[in-house]
């Protein structure tokens, strides 16, 4: 369970943006691996042990979405039994189960559902093998040169790791496509499972929290810890932050401090 950031401690931190005049001293925060990165320029902004290799937990769901969006949107997706029993975070569905993907995706971005993820993977490829061949071309094609998939749902693999940059660049690709910007800052998704509404709530603490959050992604994995995508925007102000091995009490408060830093040195 993620523990959660008070209001009053994140505001706190908002509000040092609030007449926050520049300085040369970069802000301190507990992972391990951080970068604030200008997403309409590319420009890095922060980096902190930016090359370093760290498992990526769901954050992997990221690219499981964006090939969902490009290759299969308006499909139907079924449940399979290896879907239903993955384990780990899950949005409760049951075999058989078929769901178009721009339903599903939106829900499994919400709760981090491992079994949407699944079911994602065999729909776009076919199998999981071919799933995870695609992640990696598209990588490859993006010169993602320091990440590695091993699956669709960010589950603990000794194939997968990313790098703080390079999840940076490829959250600067994704967050550029209006139909995967608007679904991770939404706060909510509704999903009809056999007649019955669930309701998924966004997990990104930062919507509705820190002015001007538009997504991306957290996750979580013993391994490496917290992890996490972000990004914000403020008039012609585009920025993502991304944290790797974090702990899961300060992941968002180190969000919250790169932003209000990378909107003030960001020229």
């Amino acid at each position: 369970m993620v523990k959660a950031l008070s209001a009053w401690a994140l505001m706190g931190i908002v509000g040092l943006g609030m007449g926050y005049s520049p300085r040369t001293d970069c802000p301190r925060v507990t992972a391990a691996s951080a970068i604030v990165m200008n997403v309409e320029t590319g420009q890095i902004l922060y980096t902190k042990r930016i090359h370093e290799r760290w498992p990526p937990g769901s954050l992997v769901k990221i690219m499981t979405a964006w090939l969902a969006i490009r290759y299969a949107w308006h499909k139907l997706g079924r449940v399979t039994p290896q879907a239903a029993h993955l384990g780990g975070a899950s949005l409760g569905l049951p075999i058989g189960l078929k769901l178009p993907l721009d339903r599903l995706v939106p829900a499994m971005m919400m709760a981090s559902g491992n079994d949407a993820a699944e079911v994602v993977a065999t729909t776009v490829a076919g199998t999981d093998r071919a799933f995870v061949r695609k992640m990696n071309d598209t990588a490859g094609q993006w010169h993602l040169g320091t990440i590695h998939f091993g699956n669709a749902t960010g589950l603990p693999a000794n194939n997968q790791w990313t790098t703080a940059e390079a999840m940076a660049r490829l959250a600067r690709h994704v967050i550029k496509n209006p139909v995967f910007r608007a679904m991770v800052r939404a706060t909510s998704e509704s999903l009809w499972i056999r007649h019955v509404p669930h309701f998924y709530v966004n997990q990104n603490q930062l919507i509705g929290g820190f002015p001007g959050t538009t997504g991306i992604k957290m996750g979580y994995t013993r391994q490496g810890g917290a992890t996490l995508v972000a990004t914000a925007d403020r008039g012609h102000q585009d920025l993502i932050v991304v944290l790797l091995h974090d702990n899961l009490a300060d992941v968002w408060p180190d969000a919250a401090r790169l932003l209000v830093w990378g909107f003030s040195h960001d020229r």
